[in-house]
């Protein structure tokens, strides 16, 4: 279903529901661990060269599943000679009145009036710790988020990570949208069509996690691709309009803006690895605009 692949902005990425809880995020941020890491293929890693632009880099990122910690090490390597980073948006700053305002319906609307009675008894029950009369009050996006909240993996986002290390290692950061754009981008791609379509089958968001981890590690973008815009049957598949608006519409805006950004210094773009692969990904779009992407590989870094 779509909202597996959304719900890390507000889960992980926003700091309202994410797995940064309120003590964690006065302690300092922990040391990312640069010893050797299990090899499993090369990471998501590639170098961007065009003639009179400096050496810049870009990288695949996972919202979900894998630690910063267990990224290869070489990435440190790269993100720390680069000049200044890319990343798609501004998450340490997000406002928690603006998340929580995005997950509620409209005044005067109600979710029960929206289900039948029995999904919203299913719904009651499968949410026990949420009084009804909040959960009355929420919208498909918030509501599909608590179904999984409790399953996410216990780390930070990758995001998050290198957000904070820029900070730690002060460099100019560059976000390639606001935060408000991307709630209001989900917010449109939540319906309760999904909800009610959700409530039918049982919820494995720890496998989804797991899957997703697995293709990460594996090292192939474009099944991470693939498994968003063509889920599996059980699950609502994303319409053309909702893959443009998800992720075609973004890689081109973000193409468009990173040229003149890549002029200027060394860059470490790094971005979430569905938006790297495909005929309109990230990658491909570069190479229409002069630059020559090399995926980096253990044996020739």
């Amino acid at each position: 279903m779509i909202f597996r692949y959304f719900i890390l902005l507000l889960s992980i990425v926003l700091l309202n529901g994410s797995c940064v809880s309120p003590s964690s995020k006065k302690a300092p941020p922990p040391k990312i661990k640069t010893k050797k890491v299990e090899v499993r293929h090369s990471p998501l890693l590639w170098e961007i060269k065009r003639d009179n632009f400096p050496t810049s880099y870009i990288l695949g990122t996972i919202h979900l599943g894998v630690a910063a910690s267990e990224l290869d090490p070489v990435i440190w390597k790269y993100f720390k000679i680069s000049k200044q980073i890319v990343l798609e948006a501004d998450i340490l700053s997000a406002d928690p009145r603006k998340i929580k305002k995005s997950i509620l319906l409209p005044r005067f609307k109600k979710l029960q009036s929206m289900l039948t009675k029995e999904e919203w008894l299913t719904l009651i029950a499968r949410l026990p710790n949420i009084p009804p009369k909040v959960l009355n009050r929420m919208n498909p996006y918030g509501v599909l988020n608590q179904l999984q909240r409790d399953s996410l993996p216990n780390h930070k986002s990758m995001d998050q990570v290198f957000h904070e290390k820029a900070k730690e290692q002060h460099k100019s950061t560059i976000f390639l949208e606001s935060i408000d754009f991307q709630l209001n981008l989900l917010k449109s791609l939540f319906t309760i069509q999904d909800l009610k379509h959700g409530l039918k089958f049982k919820f494995e968001p720890k496998k989804e996690v797991e899957k997703f981890r697995k293709l990460y590690l594996g090292g192939n973008s474009q099944k991470i691709y693939d498994a968003i815009v063509n889920p599996s049957t059980k699950q609502i598949k994303m319409n053309p309009k909702n893959i443009s608006k998800l992720l075609d519409n973004r890689n081109r805006n973000w193409s468009t803006i990173l040229e003149p950004i890549l002029r200027r210094e060394s860059t470490f773009i790094a971005v979430g690895a569905g938006h790297l692969a495909g005929k309109n990904g990230v990658l491909m779009l570069l190479n229409n605009r002069g630059f020559k992407t090399t995926r980096y590989t253990h044996e020739k870094p």
